[in-house]
């Protein structure tokens, strides 16, 4: 049952990281004017590509995780969230505030959901172990 719980955990952590890195990322090219960009504050981008490759390889592991454990409803949707937002940058459908738009909605989505599971659905799924009674 522990394992279990952990894979759980580990599958919403996935999830979070990459929400939690989209939100700086757009925090941080907002903060930049597109001439800013062009004289090199993009580079900033090239410093950051570690923190950026991360969040992707740990939402990998967290779709495989939401593809084993698919009987929890939470962890298909939070895939298939991502494979929407994937679709929706290679078509680049709709304006950029809509862009945006649909970012911050899917972090906060996120975040709603791994809120929910770190405090209070977990132990409602999962409820802590009795101890033995001594004899």
């Amino acid at each position: 049952m522990n394992a279990t719980r952990r894979a759980y955990d580990v599958a919403y952590c996935c999830f979070l990281l990459l929400a939690v890195v989209v939100l700086f990322l757009m925090y941080l090219r907002s903060s930049f004017t597109d001439a800013e960009w062009a004289n090199g504050a993009g580079g900033i981008f090239f410093l950051l590509l570690p923190l950026i490759v991360l969040p992707i390889a740990a939402t990998l592991i967290g779709i495989v995780l939401s593809m084993r454990l698919w009987k929890h409803w939470p962890l298909p949707a939070l895939a298939a969230g991502w494979g929407l937002i994937v679709a929706e940058s290679f078509i680049e459908f709709g304006s950029k505030a809509f862009q945006e738009f649909v970012y911050i909605l899917y972090a906060l989505g996120v975040g709603v959901m791994s809120g929910l599971w770190f405090l209070g659905s977990s132990r409602r799924h999962y409820p802590p172990p009795v101890a033995a009674a001594k004899k």
